[in-house]
């Protein structure tokens, strides 16, 4: 809810579906202070309040909102204090606001025996609903998290961030960036934290710079330096002459990550040790018509149980509890599987969500974002590709008790992530055991795929992927490798070098322009591809490039490059080695249990020349492969329709 995922300030639209004007806060950022606080209220029925208050410089506002309760009028309780009544109307639904200003509607002044409000104080709603107010979006994964972004009177540029988490064994982790644009190009600064040198860094030829540190491994940071001091809110740094200041815990202004349309999450809260989400997204499809989809899952429910699930006051289907407690209810436009029933009601703000009588949520239109916002799509990014995440048929949902989906990484690794979003690596014992390595949203539990098909955040709703699938197809065609550094700058254009097919050598200057070198004794030659300036930050974007396509894309890649057209069950396993067949109007095509797509050379044998390599559940279903989802952009399926045919565009 708004106090867990993001905080929204919105405009809503009574719609079916529910449309948002909305601006975002990153909630990771522990707010200080007691003078914005929240808290869940839930009893002993299915329904559930929230409450939040704030106090900016003596203008003090409390908000209440009650959600599935008896109609009828209850007392409102703060600290022990009656302080005012607030109403539950035919809909299960009730409002309260108490605000020193002058208002209409259900706005309420401060009662002369309002309390003392800070950290802990109880909420109560009649004997209904009770709970305590915490700061609000605090998160107590997160130690410390610092920022801080400048511009510099000649268009200098600075952003820093610096956050600290707690893993399990009580491990401190911290990550480092900074980043600097603009600056004298080739020239030395010193980088201080509290008038203490940590590094010298030396801009590039169009000014910039990069520091990135982390204790775990991720790509494109590197360890610590010993000594680096920790950074919490108002440590001074500089930068040079250029930059001075502090960091600040204040939080940073986001819009969530999306494609358009609503990307709605919520919690279900209840009273027993059954816990459950609903997610509900509705979004443009082809020709503007809206496509929809509605999941409410649940675990720790009693094995065998049926548990009805009403939208409104309409029972849309049940749920069946699996061995394991977990149990899921989905809808799907355009599926023959999961359709929506003829009663569905819609989902518009104040409808409510139960299931069964234990658990109720509500669409209130505020901090329902399923969409991650920039910082947790960036962290899912690393870590899907240094993990090598990857979901299998199944996730196991509540294998071990904790509500948890598991993702299997490279190697034998296996990885789950909890309800919270918390990402832990298995530790091979019975139940959900491990050691916590990621702190993120938990948008990321209710739909892994974003964490497990994660895109770069400069990728998501940008024409980002088209670039991606150009460096694929000019990686897979040139067969690039980096060049040792010492040849950097060999031309004097700050450019970094390639080798590639036939002993040909290539550059990429800092615009992240990649041309084959003429054999000159000059950074010249024939330009080849034009990609961004990451690319040359980060060569191995081009050199590994296949490895930044999100399984959609490059079983899309594979499916319309190849032009396969059938899936030839009848021949499975007809090599050997458990290996399923599909064919193009030509060419027949071999995937194997590890997901390899080879083309057949034509011999006795499962034997061929491997394609790619796929998630697990192309094996498992190749169905999914001859019928590959849509990339999602004209220009971006044309481009990848070229990344696996040997075509000499380059050469």
């Amino acid at each position: 809810m708004l106090w867990k995922n993001s905080r929204r300030s919105c405009t809503t639209k009574l719609t079916t579906a529910v449309a948002y004007a909305c601006e975002t806060v990153e909630a990771r950022v522990v707010l200080s202070g007691s003078s914005q606080l929240a808290a869940v209220l839930t009893g002993v029925t299915a329904g559930f309040g929230e409450a939040e208050y704030r106090d900016d410089n003596g203008d003090r506002r409390l908000e209440l909102r009650v959600y599935n309760a008896t109609p009828g009028s209850y007392d409102v309780t703060v600290g022990g204090q009656v302080v005012a009544q607030i109403s539950v109307n035919t809909k299960r639904v009730g409002r309260l606001e108490m605000r020193d200003s002058s208002g209409g509607g259900n706005r309420l002044p401060f009662p002369p025996n309002w309390p003392a409000v800070s950290v802990g104080t109880s909420v109560q709603i009649g004997n209904l609903y009770s709970g305590n107010l915490v700061v609000e979006g605090e998160d107590s994964r997160i130690e410390e998290n610092a920022t801080v972004r400048l511009v510099g009177a000649k268009g200098e540029y600075l952003e820093s961030e610096y956050e600290a988490e707690q893993e399990d064994g009580n491990v401190t982790v911290r990550r480092f960036e900074l980043h600097v644009r603009n600056l004298t190009p080739s020239q030395q600064f010193a980088f201080q934290i509290n008038e203490q040198t940590v590094q010298s860094i030396t801009t590039d030829a169009l000014g910039n710079a990069n520091l990135q540190y982390s204790d775990r491994t991720r790509p494109g940071f590197t360890a610590f330096p010993a000594g680096f001091p920790a950074i919490t809110d108002g440590t001074q740094f500089s930068i040079g002459t250029v930059f001075s200041g502090a960091y600040a815990t204040a939080p940073v202004t986001q819009a969530p990550i999306t494609d358009g349309g609503d990307h709605l999450h919520l919690n279900l809260f209840g009273t027993g040790t059954m816990k459950g989400q609903a997610v509900y997204e509705a979004v443009p499809g082809v020709g503007g018509a809206v496509r929809r989809e509605f999941k409410v899952e649940l675990w720790n429910g009693t094995p065998g149980a049926s548990v009805p699930v009403n939208v409104g006051d309409q029972q849309v289907g049940t749920i069946l509890i699996n061995s394991k407690g977990y149990g899921k209810l989905a809808f799907e436009d355009g599926s023959v599987q999961k359709p929506f029933p003829a009663n569905w009601p819609g989902a518009s703000v104040d409808t409510i969500v139960t299931a069964g009588n234990a658990l109720t949520g509500a669409f209130t239109g505020v901090g329902q974002t399923l969409s991650p916002l920039e910082d947790n799509a960036r962290e899912a990014y690393e870590l899907d590709q240094t993990l090598g995440l990857q979901a299998l048929t199944t996730m196991y949902e509540n294998w071990g008790g904790r509500g948890e989906k598991w993702l299997q990484g490279k190697g034998s690794s296996w990885y789950f992530i909890t309800p919270d979003g918390t990402l832990y690596r298995w530790d091979g014992k019975a139940g959900a055991n491990g050691q916590r390595i990621a702190v993120l949203d938990d948008s990321l539990h209710a739909s892994p795929e974003l964490l497990h098909e994660a895109e770069a955040p400069d990728v998501i709703g940008t024409d980002d992927r088209l670039v991606r699938a150009e460096a694929t197809e000019l990686d897979r065609e040139l067969n690039l490798t980096s060049a040792a550094p010492s040849t950097t700058n060999w031309g004097g254009l700050a450019e970094k070098w390639f080798r590639g097919n036939a002993q040909k050598w290539y550059f990429m200057t800092p615009d992240g322009t990649l041309t084959r070198w003429d054999g000159s004794g000059k950074a010249k030659g024939t330009v080849v591809g034009n990609l961004d300036e990451r690319f040359h930050e980060r060569p191995e974007l081009l050199t590994e490039a296949e490895t930044h396509l999100t399984e959609t894309e490059k079983a899309f890649a594979a499916d319309r490059g190849l032009e396969l057209s059938a899936v030839r069950n009848e021949f499975n396993n007809w090599g050997g080695e458990n290996e399923k067949w599909v064919k193009s109007a030509s060419q027949w095509y071999i995937v194997k249990q590890d997901g390899g797509l080879f083309k057949w050379d034509g011999r006795r044998g499962a034997s061929g020349t491997r394609i790619t390599t796929l998630a697990k559940r192309y094996y498992d279903d190749t169905s999914l492969l001859v019928n590959a989802a849509s990339a999602g952009d004209m220009e971006v399926e044309a481009a990848l329709d070229d990344v696996y045919v040997d075509l000499p565009d380059y050469l």
